[in-house]
């Protein structure tokens, strides 16, 4: 386990072949539309979330996972007006086909660093401290962190501290003691070199900072960051599948991960391996296990500025630029990074045994999370869940403002099933932006059909079976959607050849 240089996180690459190359997977089409229930949402009241943006965000889900032979995964994606949808993929333990639930625990890594920034945003908000404060004002002195260093330039990792987790001594020691408990303190006065530059003067990841941040916050309130976590910011919200690993006791299971603890090139199962010196050390910096429907949640409260103000948000946001791609900038606590066109914020996470992935859509307010039981891209797995929604409805699903009022009706296609072509016939009771769009069931847009301003009545259009460009397309299970002005409804036909 180190910081990667590329994602800046606690993360661990090996070079594995299973994990790196990609299984070709045939299978039966079936013809099955998942409907999931969504759940409780902050402030809003329980919706359905759009069975056929769920059953495309499953078909991909486990294409992604089988196709880079991956163990398993937990997902979540979060959509105003529809709630929650949750999905799992894979295995647990796969030698006794123990599948994932997705009430299983498990880490994110680094992605605690939104949590930590934001309790201490929440404190800024309180009057409690400021950005601008400096270091000397809240921790005691020690060699090679300058006592002048602010929490902006901790939280944003311009503060130039020599980021530990780069000690090569440091991994040994947990790994050869790994119930040793960490302290902070011991943390910063062992395994710290001089500094990278000058605080302000570049920028560069620093775990450390982070390890900082939650000094700060156990000085400024007196309370165990976990306390402060749950009592002001988690548990208002119910949200409670969230724990920070040492300090809390977990309640639910942790799901099965897989490491190579041994070197020999092989996963190793590191269930029963002691959490208590690696997520000790970790701690603010990336010790929080969740579920991943938690943590869409999470994305949601913290960057739709339902928790925070929005000057807050504005902070947490003001990114300082990078050119790591596809991560274009760093705020406080965050990262921007950028996938099919879209800007997105959030971040990844990475410690042995999981990866992480965190994306917030502020186009939608909608938020997307994937979380594996071994160290791989958790962020390609994520972007293909985002490149799904979007396929389905580029501008956001939402529920109409009066439900009561029926604006159009989908009939079932005819004939179905067809060979070789068949009709779609919708009626229009109002003028509205029409779009009606073929989807597969890998959620890829095959055809789009309609994508205009129509006048009211009935509308009948044909499908002949080709795709945008032209050609003919596999026989199989089909998806059609329609969307009218910001309302979608959808149909399922089957092409046989």
């Amino acid at each position: 386990m180190f910081l990667h240089s590329k994602y800046h996180q606690f993360s661990y690459e090996k070079n594995n072949d299973n994990l790196n190359k990609f299984c070709k997977r045939f299978c039966a089409i079936i013809i099955l539309v998942v409907l999931c229930l969504s759940q409780p949402l902050i402030s809003q009241n329980a919706k359905t979330f759009d069975p056929v943006l769920a059953n495309l965000l499953q078909t991909r889900l486990d294409n992604s996972i089988q196709g880079r032979n991956l163990i398993g995964a937990s997902a979540a994606a979060f959509v105003p007006g529809q709630g929650v949808w949750v999905g799992t993929s894979g295995y647990s333990v796969p030698a006794q086909s123990d599948t994932i639930l997705p009430s299983m625990l498990f880490g994110i890594g680094s992605i605690t660093k939104t949590y930590t920034a934001a309790i201490l945003l929440d404190l800024i908000e309180d009057g409690v401290l400021s950005l601008e404060d400096s270091l000397h004002q809240w921790i005691p002195n020690f060699e090679y962190v300058d006592s002048t260093i602010t929490i902006r330039q901790i939280l944003k990792h311009t503060s130039g501290i020599y980021n530990y987790t780069n000690n090569p001594g440091f991994f040994g020691a947990v790994i050869s003691d790994p119930n040793y408990r960490w302290s902070p303190e011991e943390i910063l006065t062992s395994y710290l070199f001089a500094p990278n530059f000058p605080p302000g003067a570049a920028w560069d990841y620093s775990n450390t900072g982070f390890t900082i941040a939650g000094m700060i916050i156990k000085a400024a309130t007196g309370m165990e960051v976990s306390s402060y976590l749950h009592s002001n910011i988690l548990g208002p919200q119910n949200i409670s599948n969230t724990f920070i690993e040492a300090e809390d006791t977990l309640i639910g299971e942790v799901v099965h991960h897989w490491f190579d603890i041994d070197g020999d090139g092989d996963l190793d199962d590191i269930h029963s391996w002691p959490r208590e010196g690696l997520y000790s050390a970790a701690w603010t910096g990336g010790a929080i296990m969740a579920t991943a429907e938690d943590v869409a949640l999470w994305g949601h409260l913290l960057y739709s500025a339902s928790f925070l103000s929005q000057t807050a948000l504005n902070e947490m946001t003001n990114f300082y630029p990078l050119n790591f791609h596809p991560f274009t900038g760093y705020g406080l606590g965050t990262m921007r990074t950028s996938y099919a066109g879209k800007t997105l914020w959030g971040h990844n996470g990475g410690i042995f045994g999981f990866s992480s992935s965190l994306f917030y859509f502020s186009e939608d307010s909608a938020s997307f999370v994937t979380i594996l039981n071994q160290n791989g891209d958790a962020d390609a797995v994520n972007a293909e869940l985002f490149e799904t929604y979007l396929n389905y409805t580029p501008t956001g699903i939402k529920v109409s403002e009066n439900p009561a009022i029926k604006d159009f009706h989908l009939f079932q296609n005819y004939p179905n099933p067809f060979n070789p072509q068949t009709t779609i016939k919708y009626r229009l009771n109002v003028s509205a932006k029409v779009k009606l769009t073929i989807y597969n069931t890998m959620g890829e847009v095959i055809k789009t059909l309609v994508d205009e301003q129509e006048s009211p009545g009935v509308k009948e259009i044909r499908w002949d079976g080709v795709n945008n460009d032209g050609k003919k397309v596999a026989s199989g299970m089909y998806l059609y959607a329609l969307k009218v002005n910001s309302r979608s409804e959808f149909g399922k036909m089957v092409l046989l050849k």
